[in-house]
């Protein structure tokens, strides 16, 4: 188990390390990249707010619908049109 505040070393890559979030604890592979940074920059410890969520779904199942009635229409006047 890593703790949040310990910083990335050379040593340490292509490891992995529980880190804790808060709540549980989350599997954290080590890459190069991640050299000098600490293991916390890379688990989030909030959630995602997501407000409106019944809106944003109804516009994007409209959203999808529209261009799938799109994508008939144009199939259907290529394939009028190769007659």
């Amino acid at each position: 188990m890593g703790h949040r505040r310990q910083l990335v070393d050379s040593t340490m890559t292509s490891r992995f390390f529980a880190i804790p979030n808060g709540r549980s604890l989350v599997k954290l592979g080590i890459h190069p990249r991640m050299v000098g940074h600490r293991l916390g920059d890379f688990v989030r410890t909030r959630r995602r707010c997501h407000h409106n969520r019944k809106k944003r779904s109804k516009a994007l199942e409209k959203r999808r619908k529209d261009e799938a009635k799109k994508m008939a229409a144009a199939k259907n006047a290529t394939g009028s049109a190769k007659r």
